[in-house]
């Protein structure tokens, strides 16, 4: 059974909290405008400005990163059957895209904008409040992540660098 955007919204974290709030459901889809993206072609690319948010409704899209040498690698594959949506913290600042979003494959999203977001949380208090905890939520679920991330790095290089100084793999010589 193919989901509506209706019935995919109450399942897509961000929105979860909020259209159980009376007449949310109804505002929020009047918001999200549809959006198709052939096979192959770039959603967004790494350094665009970032003002929209995308749910994924049918397809695929791979999200990669650049390393510092240019070279892509993919951070996660999304697909319809995940509730996946991305873009989000274009809703909170113009910042720059921290990766580029490529569809795999024919991609339908439903995208909102900043502008229509603001609007929201300026018109709808609870509602804007919701999501932006939502939003908040992730973004420090992030940020723990990689704080975790940096510290097993950081972990690893200095194992290596005491190893190449005293000639010991990975550790001190006794």
């Amino acid at each position: 059974m193919e989901l509506t955007l209706k019935d995919r919204l109450p399942r897509i974290g961000i929105f979860a909290a909020a259209v159980r709030e009376p007449g949310a459901l109804d505002l929020l889809l009047g918001l999200l405008k549809p959006r198709t993206f052939p096979a192959r072609t770039v959603v967004f690319n790494e350094g665009d400005e970032g003002h929209e948010l995308y749910i994924l409704h049918r397809g695929r899209v791979r999200i990669n990163k650049k390393t510092p040498h240019g070279d892509n690698y993919t951070v996660i594959l999304l697909d319809e059957g995940q509730d996946a949506f991305f873009g989000e913290a274009g809703l909170l600042e113009a910042e720059r895209r921290s990766a580029t979003v490529l569809a795999e494959t024919d991609v339908e999203c439903f995208v909102m904008s900043r502008d229509d977001f603001v609007r929201l949380g300026d018109e709808h208090t609870r509602i804007g409040l919701l999501i932006t905890r939502a939003i908040a939520v992730i973004l420090s679920q992030r940020l723990r992540k990689a704080n975790r991330d940096l510290v097993t790095l950081l972990t690893a290089l200095v194992a290596e660098v005491e190893g190449d100084l005293t000639g010991a793999p990975g550790g001190r010589a006794s």
